[in-house]
């Protein structure tokens, strides 16, 4: 085993780590995450990271394929090298694409270069502690894993990496798609543990286990 720091400052690098993840504010959101986040989006020059067919940028939209319809404003791009001057842009959404990218440290600091001052980052990922997963673990199962996801985070993790990368002002939510496919009334299979989410929620426990996603923003 070889260090990178010397013990004594690896243990103090951690306990600074613990210090900084008990001072993020953390909350829970109901069916308007993506709302609000295309709310966000519209105010000033903004771009969309992994933009699928959605394409919330008024400034840019990019992806590494040709979604089946095109947004406004699409670019073939890889979001680990963005092709735009520095302080391009007043805000930046990443939506379900982080946890598919190689280099997730590499993609966080071009966001970081391409935003100005104060700009916002606003960031989702798929929640590895939700409940369904515990209830596998219980039963002693396997839990399905998605080919493409090539990384994964609880919030505190993933807070610190976006600490790292030097944005500021980081504030963690919870939610769900399963939620806001409901709320748009798509078909859902809702799995058993889905619903125990959704009841268990509705009888007033707040709990990051009981959503699907973890929802971040932050500032440069």
């Amino acid at each position: 085993m070889t260090w990178d720091v010397i013990p004594d400052q690896y243990w103090k690098r951690n306990d600074e780590a613990y210090e900084f993840i008990q001072g993020i504010k953390v909350r829970n959101y109901r069916f308007d995450t993506l709302d609000f986040i295309s709310r966000e989006m519209k105010r000033g020059d903004t771009l969309d990271i992994g933009c699928g067919p959605r394409g919330m940028g008024t400034a840019a939209n990019i992806d590494l394929a040709r979604p089946p319809i095109i947004p406004d404003n699409f670019q073939i791009m890889d979001a680990q090298d963005l092709h735009f001057l520095n302080n391009s842009f007043e805000a930046v959404s990443i939506i379900e694409v982080i946890e598919h990218v190689e280099n997730p440290s590499q993609v966080l600091r071009e966001i970081y270069r391409v935003l100005r001052k104060d700009g916002k980052l606003f960031l989702t990922t798929p929640n590895p502690a939700h409940i369904s997963v515990f209830i596998k673990y219980l039963r002693n199962k396997r839990v399905r894993i998605h080919c493409d996801h090539l990384h994964t985070w609880n919030w505190e993790m993933l807070a610190w990496l976006i600490h790292n990368a030097g944005f500021k002002d980081i504030e963690v939510c919870f939610w769900g798609f399963v939620d806001q496919m409901i709320k748009e009334n798509k078909p859902v299979k809702l799995y058993r543990s889905y619903r125990l989410a959704n009841l268990l929620y509705r009888l007033g426990i707040r709990n990051p286990m009981l959503h699907l996603n973890i929802f971040v923003k932050c500032r440069k």
